[in-house]
């Protein structure tokens, strides 16, 4: 599911590695927005205890709709490339 999580402050992109599957925009009000798919509950649990981790004030988690997110195409390329490979591990063909 694609979520937008809006955080206090602006973070630093170096930070990009940590929340490695959603891009990380700064808002001109001083906000963080990261915006992506998350697998599932426990990933998002997950993301949300990172952002605790770093003592990033929470300000909203809002589901959103895929048109409302385009995705970097290296991150379309990583995940087809981590899809193709975890077939490959499987035994499948894609």
């Amino acid at each position: 599911m694609h979520y937008r999580i809006t955080i206090k402050g602006h973070l630093d992109h170096h930070w990009s590695d940590w929340f490695e599957w959603l891009t990380i925009t700064h808002a001109t009000n001083g906000e963080t927005i990261l915006a992506g798919v998350i697998a599932d509950q426990a990933a998002l649990y997950g993301m949300l205890i990172k952002i605790h981790d770093l003592g990033l004030p929470l300000i909203a988690v809002i589901p959103a709709s895929a048109s409302t997110i385009s995705l970097p195409a290296r991150l379309v390329t990583k995940m087809k490339r981590l899809r193709e490979t975890r077939a490959q591990q499987a035994g499948y063909r894609q």
